[in-house]
């Protein structure tokens, strides 16, 4: 399983097996009809924090652009320290979530 939503009481059980397995933590959770948020956290891997939030923070940028989001919160997104929340229109969500872990997994595990 590569994310679980916020909501799921599967959720403890979730993050230890993901830090047994040093695998990305990504949890979805409802902001609106329309907008989701993707957390992700990959603090307990050997991994340069600045550069791989810089490579999202970029990445993220792109799909924002292509897909005219447009929630008040993204801007603010853009002032994380680290890149660890993505708000992303409900219907891209799981397909982001699943990519996102397979993008970190890439980078954890090299």
């Amino acid at each position: 399983m590569k994310f679980i939503y916020k909501e799921s009481k599967q959720k403890d059980y979730h993050w230890k097996q993901c830090e047994k397995l040093n695998a990305p933590f990504i949890e979805i959770s409802q902001i609106n009809r329309d907008y989701k948020n993707i957390f992700y956290d990959i603090t307990n891997s050997h991994v340069d924090l600045e550069k791989l939030s810089s490579d999202i923070k970029c990445i993220y940028l792109s799909y924002t652009k292509f897909f005219m989001c447009d929630h008040s919160a993204i801007d603010d997104l853009y002032e994380q320290h680290y890149f660890f929340n993505l708000i992303v229109k409900s219907e891209h969500a799981e397909f982001i979530a699943e990519s996102l872990f397979d993008y970190l997994s890439s980078k954890i595990n090299y």
